[in-house]
């Protein structure tokens, strides 16, 4: 069976650079660069957690869980 979630991250376009990562996720220590009017979509294990942060002020994303 499955442990986990699929979640999909969409950055609307015009928006700010948003970085993606574990808890400790900076705009220098990240794991993807979702860039203003990119999606990306990634599989989490139980107990797994996704983080996002902007370089400066704030940036609204869309967000889709599936398996919750």
């Amino acid at each position: 069976g499955r442990d986990g979630q699929t979640v999909l991250v969409q950055n609307p376009s015009g928006g700010a650079t948003v970085y993606l990562g574990g808890a400790g996720v900076t705009n220098t220590d990240y794991g993807y660069v979702l860039e203003a009017g990119v999606a990306f979509a990634i599989d989490l294990q139980g107990g797994e957690s996704l983080y996002g942060v902007v370089a400066s002020s704030t940036q609204s994303v869309s967000v889709i869980r599936q398996g919750v």
